[in-house]
C-alpha cells in the first residue's frame, strides 16, 4: 500500500470569469470561488477539484460525472460544511 496523500489546502478567492474551482497539482491546493451558488454546489466543485489532484489525468467530461456522483450521493446522506 503506498503512502497516504496530503490533503489539500482549499483557499477562497475570486476566480476570472465563470470558474468556479481550480486545482493545482503542483501545489497541492483547490481554490474555489466565494460567489458559488449553493452549499450543493460548492459541495460538487470541491469533489470535482479533488478528482482532479486524486487522478490528474482522467478526462474533464468523466471528472465532472463522477464528481456529481459523489456530491449527490453525499448531499443526500446528509453531509454539509459547518463553520469551525
Amino acid at each position: 500500500m503506498g503512502k497516504k496523500p496530503k490533503v489539500p489546502k482549499v483557499i477562497v478567492r475570486p476566480l476570472p470569469g465563470d470558474i468556479a474551482g481550480l486545482a493545482c497539482k503542483k501545489d497541492n491546493t483547490i481554490e474555489l470561488d466565494p460567489n458559488i451558488s449553493t452549499e450543493r454546489e460548492r459541495l460538487r466543485v470541491t469533489v470535482h477539484e479533488a478528482l482532479h489532484l486524486g487522478q490528474w489525468s482522467l478526462p474533464e467530461k468523466k471528472v465532472d460525472r463522477i464528481s456529481r456522483l459523489i456530491a449527490d450521493v453525499l448531499w443526500k446522506q446528509g453531509y454539509r460544511r459547518i463553520s469551525l
